[in-house]
Formats: structure tokens, sequence, C-alpha cells
């Protein structure tokens, strides 16, 4: 089974990474940065939406068959981009439309891939399974951006038909279809008091609602680096192409990979899970504040690539104890509600950013956007409860919020949901 998760985690995400600079790439350069960041920004809002809802359908249905549906999807719309490209059409309401839905089947891919792991592996294994998917992911970052520059600098036809063909390969694996209903069949009024009740409790969770704010307000300063203002920055500079963007990102995974092989168990032994989060941000801005202010050399794929290594830091050090501490019935909707927060708050940044982009210089940017992204981090350690919550084992934080809010969750208005397997 894990070969098995693991092989559509890869192929997933040489999808993603290819489409990130393959499509957003060739937006900006045929509609113009700031209208391809609108698309980018408006695109994100929209599926902010979609994934509040997402995760109840993720609680009640086979999440294997609606990641399959995802990929379904996205080969589908890829298919429809290489036709209007080779036709040469470019008007900017088509390419959002286009862009829109396939951000929303990449949305419905990821919200499952992420939910399908509780069902499928043990709480002792989910820890490692999620270290073992980050080095892969890294691991395929390395090639996965030069392979879309090379093929979109060959042909852009071509790089999003390779695209399709990797999405098209995940209709055709076949994972446990492992569900959570609640007995009985799909009701509107139901459907919509799971989602509120997931709100309600999320809000609740005193300490889960402390970590997401800041999450939230951190994610409105980080979240538009790499979809909007690297490539703005290369594309700006007299140097800067798509090779170089391929050679960018591909720095990026590399120290991404170091990041999850062997820096983070480095970094906890030596100081802690409750310092990661805050000094994950911290590598972050301060690679990008120096990557603006040096000139644009080789050194600058070097410096720009700690950036990989402080975000990943920061997404690793949380993602395996909140992963295990939402309770099972409820990971769907809480894991969609996440997601939520990040994609609007990602609309919030790339909105603003976009709007900045016009004004002001992107390295200005960029630094000002790092300087509050370290402000915010460091208000991770004045959270009540974070200290001792990361200081869990693995075997202890399993379902951990059931347990520090136990009220909450006997006050459930839906009745206890019960595990099938089709």
């Amino acid at each position: 089974m894990l070969k098995k998760y693991l092989s559509i985690v890869a192929l997933n995400d040489v999808a993603t990474g290819m489409i990130a600079i393959t499509v957003i790439w060739y937006m900006m350069n045929s509609i113009g940065v700031q209208n391809a960041s609108l698309v980018i920004t408006f695109a994100t809002l929209i599926c902010g939406v979609v994934s509040i809802f997402l995760g109840s359908i993720l609680d009640q249905y086979s999440k294997s068959r609606i990641l399959k549906l995802g990929a379904g999807i996205a080969t589908f719309i890829l298919v429809i981009q290489a036709l209007l490209i080779n036709q040469g059409i470019n008007h900017v309401y088509v390419w959002f439309m286009l862009f829109t839905l396939l951000r929303i089947s990449s949305l419905i891919k990821s919200t499952a891939q992420r939910s399908i792991i509780r069902d499928v592996f043990s709480a002792e294994e989910v820890p490692k399974v999620i270290r073992k998917e980050r080095v892969l992911v890294d691991t395929i970052g390395l090639f996965t951006p030069l392979l879309a520059a090379v093929t979109g600098a060959i042909s852009i036809e071509l790089s999003i038909l390779l695209i399709s063909l990797i999405n098209f390969i995940i209709i055709f694996f076949r994972l446990p279809n492992y569900t959570f209903k609640n007995g009985s069949s799909f009701k509107v009024s139901k459907f919509l008091a799971s989602v509120r009740e997931g709100i309600s409790f999320k809000w609740k969770m005193k300490l889960e609602r402390n970590q997401t704010v800041i999450m939230v307000f951190l994610n409105i300063f980080i979240s538009s680096f790499f979809p909007i203002l690297i490539p703005a920055f290369i594309a700006s500079s007299d140097d800067g192409g798509v090779i170089e963007f391929g050679l960018v990102q591909s720095s990026i995974a590399l120290f991404s990979w170091i990041a999850a092989a062997y820096g983070l168990t480095f970094l906890q032994n030596l100081f802690g899970r409750k310092y990661l989060c805050t000094i994950g941000i911290c590598i972050v801005s301060i690679s990008m504040i120096l990557t603006m202010h040096l000139p644009f050399t080789t050194a600058t794929f070097v410096v720009m690539g700690f950036s990989g290594f402080g975000l990943t830091i920061f997404r690793l050090n949380g993602n395996s104890h909140r992963a295990l501490a939402f309770p099972n019935a409820f990971k769907g909707r809480f894991s969609s509600l996440d997601m939520s927060l990040g994609l609007f708050s990602s609309f919030i940044g790339m909105l603003l950013a976009t709007l900045l982009i016009s004004n002001f210089p992107v390295s200005e940017i960029i630094t000002a956007y790092s300087i509050m992204a370290i402000l915010l981090s460091v208000l991770f350690l004045v959270i009540p409860g974070y200290s001792k919550f990361m200081s869990l084992d693995y075997k202890n934080v399993e379902d951990y919020y059931q347990k520090l809010y136990p009220e909450l969750f006997k006050s459930s208005a839906l009745k206890k949901a019960e595990t099938h397997c089709s």
C-alpha cells in the first residue's frame, strides 16, 4: 500500500510541479504579468470556496474515487489548454476559466490525497509516511522544474500534454475505498450541518485556533512568493528566462530535500520542535531578503534555495502532529478548512502583491513581506499549550484534540461516524 500511495504522490507532484512552471510562465508571457497574477489570485479565491465543502464530501464518500475524479478533470482541461495554445487563443477570460478549473482539480487531488493517509496507515506509520512523502516530493522537485522548462522551451503544447498524460495514469491506481458515512443517504441539510460543525469545532479548540490564526496571517505574506513574486522577479531580470526559472525551482527543491532528509531531525535534536516553525520562517525570509539585494548570478540559485529549506522545516514540523491530533471522523472537514483558510489568505496576499507590483519594485515587496513573516512567526512561541503539544510523541498525540476537548466532541450534532470499506 505504501508503494501505491507514494506512486500517486509522485505522479501528482510531477504534474503539479510542471504546471507551476509551464502554465504559469506561459500565462505571464502571453497575457502579461499583471493579468496572469490576477488570474492566479482569483482562481485561488474560488478554490477557497470549493474547499470549504470538499471536506464534508471526503468525510462521507470514497476518497480514492474523488482523487481519481480530480485527475480526470485535470486530464481533460489540460488537453483543452494545449489545443487552444496551438490555435493561438490567449484571451484573459478563457485562461481564467481554464486555470481555475485546473486549480480546482489540483485541490481535489491534494485534499483527497492528504485525507487518505489516515485511512490506510496506522498512527505509528503516519509520521514516517509523511517524512517519506516529503523526501520523495523534494527529490522529484529536483528535476520536475527542469523537465517542464526543457519541454516548454521545445513546445508548450508538448509540456502540457505530458502533464495531461501523467494525470491520466493516476486514474488507474487502485486504493481501498474507505468512507466515513453517517448511516443515511446524502441530504443537503446534513451536509451543511457537517460544514458548520467543522468550522465551529475548529474555532472552539483554542490551541488549534491560535495556531490557525497565526498561519493564516503568515500565509498572506509567504503565499505569493513562489507563484507570483519570484516569477515576476526573474522575468524582470535581464538574465531571466524559463530555464533560469526552472533552475531556481530546482534549487528550492534540492534544499527542501535536504531539509526533509536531514535538516528536520538535526534541528529537532538541536532546538526541539517548539522553535522550528519560527526558525523555518526566519530562514525563508532571510534568504528572500538576501536574494533581492544581491546581483542575479549563480549565487542567487543557492541563496534562494534556502527558502525551500526553511519552508519545508516549517511545514513538516507541525504537519505530523496536526494530522494525528484531528479525530478521524472529522479529518476531511478539518483538512479542507485548513486548505480553505490557506487559499483565502493566499488570495489576499496575491491580490495585494498584484496591486503592489504596478507601483513598487518586486524586490521591495518581497523584502516587506519577509519582514512581516519573521515578526508573525515569533507568535508561535507564546501560544498557550503549544510547547506541551509539540513535545508529545506520536502515540500520545493521536486524537489529542478529542482528549483535550472531550465535551466538545461529545456534543456533536451528527451521529458518530462509522468506518466502511468497499
